[in-house]
């Protein structure tokens, strides 16, 4: 249940970030730290590192989960340590 709270307000700033038209996301839009507005988590940061994307969520200025990112096209792949994969569909 954490996990879709936090995957919910990912996929909140992708829309936002995202105009009307549905354009392709592009790895700049996705870039930084990000304030969560509501939810279980008060932060989420998406990095590159190298060839690496890394995110990462924080609840209580403590880590909570990380993981990978991708864009394949319109989706935005999440990759969690836990072996979990969470797809947004035309994010």
């Amino acid at each position: 249940m954490k996990s879709k709270t936090i995957f919910n307000i990912l996929l909140c700033a992708t829309l936002l970030l995202s105009s009307c038209t549905k354009t392709i996301i592009q790895e700049k839009d996705i870039l930084g730290d990000w304030e969560a507005i509501k939810g279980e988590y008060q932060e989420v940061s998406f990095t590159v590192y190298g060839n690496e994307h890394r995110f990462a969520a924080y609840l209580g200025g403590r880590l909570f989960t990380d993981g990978t990112w991708s864009i394949k096209g319109k989706d935005l792949v999440l990759n969690l340590s836990t072996g979990e994969t969470v797809v947004f569909k035309d994010a």
